[in-house]
């Protein structure tokens, strides 16, 4: 694939995009674009070197997506297209004078319009719901099921439309008509199985940040003494993550006498995953306690809300 790095939103977690808001979501794309591009060049890689600048260059396209994606898709397009160019003609013999600098051209040209089309098509297949429908129909259900099969569905069309452009660009420029087929099929395999990947990851680095923090929102609830309402500022996770807290009484006592309060504690936190803790040990009609954490993404609505209203 000529330029596989703009499969996923630009808006999306990873795993350290959940523990460091803002320059984590820098981090993971440059190691989501730099992983993909060193395993879409791995086949023309003769060394050390050579694997380093594949990582790099998809590194810095990744990051670039995050800052700016217009630039993402042209700067980033071209270097990743150029310098991929390159290293398949490096065959750890030759050394840059034997390159092929109207090749490196054209691949770059190449890389702005793979680039082009597959973030439009991702982009705009998002905004349909296309494979919400698809998944829906299909019965997949709960959050995270639905989330990881629309952008494994997203990218590999995504892909195969980007492998499509590459084979319909290589036929301009080199006359390799026959391989038109071939590169749509296999853009759209690598993207599915990209969009697979990381939406797997997304989900592994959800679980790993809630587990760490049910630990810390548990510590928080028990400091909250009686200052009902009290919100709650950096609960250890170290994202600032707002709460707001709504309390109700029972037959069975109150704080000033030893027992709990039915409560419903939700927390924003700036990574944009919301946390729900109910606990409600004084249930009425005989109902059986209930004591549990929710968690979803919302994408920071939430802690933007809280954060305007002063909580």
């Amino acid at each position: 694939m000529n330029n596989p790095l703009v499969y996923v939103d630009e808006d999306g977690e990873f795993i350290f995009s959940f523990f460091l808001p803002g320059i984590g979501t820098l981090i993971d794309a440059a190691l989501w674009g730099g992983t993909i591009n060193l395993i879409s060049n791995w086949n023309n890689i003769n060394n050390f070197a050579e694997g380093l600048a594949a990582f790099g260059v998809g590194a810095g396209s990744g990051a670039l997506m995050i800052v700016n994606p217009a630039l993402g898709i042209t700067v980033g397009g071209a270097l990743t297209g150029a310098a991929n160019s390159a290293i398949k003609q490096l065959d750890g013999t030759n050394g840059l004078k034997d390159l092929s600098w109207s090749a490196i051209g054209k691949e770059a040209l190449l890389g702005v319009a793979t680039s082009t089309v597959s973030y439009g098509t991702f982009k705009g297949l998002n905004a349909s719901g296309f494979s919400d429908k698809i998944t829906t129909n299909l019965g997949i259900k709960g959050n995270w099921g639905k989330a990881i099969s629309n952008i494994s569905i997203n990218s590999g069309i995504s892909g195969a439309a980007s492998g499509l452009t590459e084979g319909l660009g290589k036929g301009i420029l080199y006359g390799e008509w026959n391989q038109i087929l071939n590169r749509t099929l296999t853009g759209g395999a690598f993207g599915t199985l990209g969009g697979l990947t990381y939406g797997l990851s997304q989900y592994a680095g959800f679980k790993m940040y809630t587990g760490i923090a049910e630990k810390n929102m548990m510590k928080a609830i028990d400091n909250l003494g009686t200052n009902l309402g009290e919100s709650v500022h950096d609960i250890g996770t170290n994202l600032n993550s707002l709460s707001s807290q709504d309390m109700a009484g029972s037959s069975m006592g109150d704080f000033s006498n030893g027992y709990d309060l039915n409560s419903i504690n939700v927390y924003a936190h700036k990574n944009g995953v919301v946390s729900v803790y109910t606990h409600i040990p004084n249930p009425i009609n005989g109902a059986k306690p209930i004591t549990n954490f929710y968690h979803y993404m919302d994408y920071g609505r939430l802690y933007n809300i809280l954060k305007r209203l002063k909580f």
